[in-house]
């Protein structure tokens, strides 16, 4: 799926809505789930559903996974808001190939019971430079609920 560069201005305002000034300078694991809301069907993950599971799961602390730490555009990314915005802040550049690919399929957890186990990567690829970064995780059927131990960043480039 490609993103119009319009959209990443309207991504980062609902991002910054969503989690707060605060939250983007007090990183913090959240004990609570991020809970998805309810959609005609139990059984399928929209893209949509995933990207809004990443907003409201911005200001979760990069240290949820050792691959995650320092693995933003600017080594002081701390939530994984900053990681993803510097990422989709990339695209913005006209002249590059960029997307955004959302892949999610039913699996079952021997941890969390059913679920989607979803990947999102961020790719661009313009001349000599090219990159991919994303993250997988785990969305809990039962719960619809990110399940913030599942994150783990993943990059190429």
């Amino acid at each position: 799926m490609n993103i119009n560069p319009c959209i990443l201005g309207v991504f980062f305002s609902i991002l910054l809505v969503l989690t707060g000034c605060n939250t983007l300078h007090q990183p913090q694991l959240s004990s609570l789930p991020v809970r998805l809301p309810q959609t005609e069907s139990h059984v399928t993950l929209k893209d949509k559903d995933v990207l809004y599971a990443l907003m409201l799961s911005a200001g979760l602390s990069m240290d949820i996974d050792p691959h995650c730490k320092g693995a933003g555009r600017e080594i002081s990314d701390r939530t994984l808001g900053e990681y993803l915005s510097g990422f989709l802040a990339d695209l913005s550049d006209f002249e590059a190939k960029n997307k955004i690919e959302v892949h999610s399929f039913n699996d079952f957890d021997a941890n969390y019971g059913a679920v989607w186990r979803v990947r999102l990567l961020i790719t661009q690829n313009y001349e000599e430079v090219f990159w991919s970064a994303g993250l997988d995780f785990l969305i809990n059927k039962e719960s619809r609920a990110v399940i913030p131990e599942s994150v783990r960043c993943i990059g190429a480039g």
